[in-house]
């Protein structure tokens, strides 16, 4: 990462393109929760294959989903790639 995030910076500039360095954790929750910081939700749970966030208000709501599902699709796409789930939904 190197010192204030120097390194990130770097890679960003020459990449064009943002770069998100989050912690892996092995319970599924935690991970979601991870994925989504700085966002806090007030609930995340698994159902057969589906994790379901539940938002503090309606602002948060919007800024997990975000226009036309992108963030929500982004965040299922890395979850995805560690854990088999289905869906992830915001309700």
């Amino acid at each position: 990462i190197g010192p204030q995030g120097k390194n990130v910076k770097k890679i960003e500039l020459m990449l064009k393109r943002k770069i998100k360095i989050l912690e892996y954790n092995d319970n599924l929750l935690t991970f979601v929760k991870n994925v989504i910081s700085p966002i806090k939700a007030e609930g995340i749970i698994e159902e057969e294959g589906i994790v379901t966030i539940t938002p503090k208000d309606s602002r948060t709501r919007g800024l997990l989903i975000g226009r036309e599902a992108v963030h929500l699709r982004a965040f299922e796409a890395i979850v995805k790639r560690y854990f088999d789930i289905s869906e992830m939904k915001v309700v």
